[in-house]
């Protein structure tokens, strides 16, 4: 069960995470159902959140690819309690972080 759905639907994978989605493409999201925004909203929403967060993610690749990125992330934003990463498209499976 989810709260919040954000999309980074044209970012590199190897790009920093705070940088992403700063194009802000309104109208490519009004197009998602469900969406609540992209990656700039998702940080937003995290470092204002007032409970813990876990953030799902189909492949790392959703995230970034860069792990001293991701840990940066992870130590600038206290409300991350868990990092799932979605492998079952791949195995079947799931890595919870």
């Amino acid at each position: 069960m989810w709260d919040k759905c954000f999309v980074s639907y044209s970012s590199e994978a190897n790009g920093d995470i705070t940088t992403r989605d700063f194009r802000d493409n309104i109208k490519t999201l009004e197009k998602i159902k469900d969406v609540h925004g992209d990656t700039q909203r998702m940080i937003d929403f995290i470092s204002l959140s007032k409970q813990k967060v876990c953030i799902v993610i189909i492949d790392y690749a959703g995230l970034s690819t860069d792990p001293v990125n991701i840990q940066q992330f992870i130590r600038d934003n206290d409300a991350i309690e868990e990092i799932v990463v979605d492998y079952f498209p791949y195995s079947c499976d799931a890595v919870e972080f």
